[in-house]
């Protein structure tokens, strides 16, 4: 099923019953091991993986350890700015009498179909929300928050393009 090479070839084979009762082959989960990496890459327009594999260990299918040592999910379309799993900014104020309803904001937007994650920030009272572009678009959010009497400023979404990521020095696995 794997090649020798593959980071999947050792691990145990299991069998997993599905919700129709049928047994599928399949392979044990795969832990993501800890990566350190002290050198630092400035990520560019158009950049892929595969790319920054070949550059840095000269091998383009060793990308997974690029992957393996960045918390944030690095996804290929995602350095193309074609993800469609993005993480969007929302500056907020409230302007209105009283407490701002912050828990309430919260989970409306967790309730919201497409939002994968959201959390508040204090250094500027801002929302930063990971959302499905295919179900949900930025200005929806605006629009909730505007809905319990926030002012939101333009929706800005994070990209990968001039953020540094950590290239792993290349072990055996």
């Amino acid at each position: 099923m794997f090649s020798r090479r593959s980071r999947y070839y050792r691990l145990p084979d299991t069998v997993d019953i599905d919700a129709a009762g049928r047994t599928l082959p399949a392979k044990s989960l795969r832990l993501a091991p800890r990566v350190a990496g002290r050198h630092r890459h400035i990520v560019t327009e158009g950049e892929r993986l595969d790319h920054l594999a070949e550059r840095y260990y000269r091998q383009p299918t060793r990308w997974w350890r690029i992957c393996d040592a960045n918390p944030e999910p690095m996804w290929p379309l995602a350095l193309l700015g074609q993800d469609p799993v993005v993480t969007c900014r929302l500056g907020l104020t409230f302007p209105g009498p009283g407490a701002p309803p912050w828990a309430e904001l919260l989970r409306a937007v967790r309730a919201t179909v497409g939002v994968e994650a959201a959390e508040l920030h204090d250094d500027d009272d801002g929302l930063i929300v990971r959302l499905n572009s295919m179900n949900l678009a930025p200005a929806d959010l605006a629009a909730i928050a505007e809905g319990l009497g926030f002012t939101a400023a333009p929706p800005r979404l994070a990209n990968p393009v001039g953020q540094p990521i950590i290239i792993p020095p290349d072990t055996a696995i």
